[in-house]
């Protein structure tokens, strides 16, 4: 995989993932995933904060999609360190932040689709 990998076709990615050789494709995966997932979040929280049935706490969504932004910027840089062979340290830590920002990301999720309803 050469150049950055947000300019890569998701296909690409994918044939990165099949092959058998070592890549730093699974560390890449993991940061993608996660960063998508965070995307929808975003656009929940939105479409949920812009309904006028929304009695919920608007200020709370905001709060909740700068977090979501400021991890999915991390998962850039994460992604991007492990495709130009930055330190061993952060490519060790990308799949376990990918699955607790996931894991966060699933939280906040439900918890601001249950105050919508």
């Amino acid at each position: 995989m050469t150049g950055s990998v947000w300019a890569t076709p998701v296909e690409s990615l994918y044939q990165e993932l099949t092959l058998p050789k070592p890549a730093p494709a699974s560390v890449v995966a993991a940061a993608v995933t996660a960063r998508m997932g965070i995307a929808l979040l975003i656009k929940t929280l939105a479409v949920v904060g812009n309904r006028n049935s929304f009695e919920g706490d608007r200020d709370k969504l905001k709060i909740l999609t700068e977090a979501a932004r400021r991890e999915s910027s991390k998962l850039v840089e994460v992604a991007e360190d492990d495709v130009t062979g930055g330190p061993e340290r952060k490519r060790s830590e990308v799949p376990m932040n990918a699955a607790l920002a996931g894991s966060d990301t699933s939280f906040a999720y439900r918890r601001a689709f249950r105050n919508s309803t």
